[in-house]
């Protein structure tokens, strides 16, 4: 079965959606100009009918699937199979002999076909709502002491509309943290639409804390884009009582959603421990995040 290069429009026909948000036509057109060349290939039978199809981005070390985003997966049609996406992969690599990257989604977006390949296993996290009936039980000791202390403080949690006030607030966390922060104001604006991103807001005696940035890239998971708190706001754990507020907002206000993603600790496999520690103390799931080189 042959593999062909597809326009963006004819993807958006056949695949009107994506395995998530990520692989949506809206969101590859929003972020094309990122990568100096963008080739959508698909597999397609004998009768030319796709079958499976993925975007890849070219950079400067190679190909990229994603090229901006969290994780990409294939795209099947119903009459694709699992040994499709299998043959695909492999005319993918040898259509693309610059190399190719691409990193998958975690386990809490349901299973999807890995091929073989040198694989990087960094690691990831997830809160499923389902713990809150018995929250406590599910923090690490450290955990609970830092929750209790927090609980100990009158904040106000807010779902918020004002972007740049959010923001802002993650900003100042970086900065003090001393990490890059990868989308702009105006970047984060103009993707909030097609990912329905929600902003919060975490106050304490009037005094903006913490926020957080979650995109919900398929139904039932909310994923935590980007999340902080200023440094004024370490003595009173505001970064315990966050996550708390927030997956309680999700449980009370969205119950399509099941699971919150908070997202990675590691890169290129190397781990950091005080933030997977961190994740795993709020009572997070840890699995694989696999980037597999082609």
């Amino acid at each position: 079965m042959p593999l062909i290069e597809i326009s963006l429009d004819d993807y958006a026909a056949i695949f009107p959606t994506g395995h998530s948000v990520y692989d949506s036509p809206a969101f590859i057109a929003l972020n094309s100009h990122k990568v100096s060349e963008v080739k959508i290939m698909a597999l397609v039978d004998h009768d030319g009918r796709p079958l499976v199809a993925q975007t890849f981005g070219l950079k400067a070390d190679g190909w990229h699937a994603p090229f901006s985003a969290p994780f990409s997966a294939p795209v099947i049609t119903l009459n694709g199979s699992e040994a499709d996406v299998k043959a695909f992969y492999e005319s993918v690599r040898e259509a693309l002999p610059e190399g190719v990257a691409l990193t998958f989604p975690p386990e809490c977006y349901g299973a999807v076909h890995i091929p073989e390949g040198r694989t990087v296993h960094d690691y990831n996290y997830h809160y499923p709502l389902a713990r809150l009936a018995d929250y406590e039980s599910h923090l690490s000791r450290s955990g609970r002491y830092s929750h209790r202390r927090a609980l100990r403080y009158p904040f106000e949690f807010t779902h918020t509309e004002d972007i740049p006030r959010a923001y802002e607030i993650i900003r100042l966390n970086r900065e003090a943290m001393g990490y890059p922060l990868a989308m702009s104001l105006a970047q984060v604006t103009e993707t909030a639409p097609l990912t329905r991103a929600k902003f919060f807001v975490l106050c304490l005696d009037g005094e903006d804390m913490a926020a957080a940035v979650v995109f919900h890239p398929v139904p039932g998971v909310g994923q935590v884009i980007y999340w902080g708190d200023v440094p004024e706001a370490r003595p009173f754990r505001a970064m315990n009582s966050l996550p708390w507020h927030l997956f309680n907002w999700y449980a009370r206000n969205c119950p399509d959603i099941h699971t919150i993603d908070i997202g990675p600790s590691s890169t290129d496999g190397i781990l950091n421990r005080g933030l997977a520690d961190y994740k795993l103390s709020i009572g997070c799931v840890e699995t694989p995040k696999p980037t597999v080189i082609l």
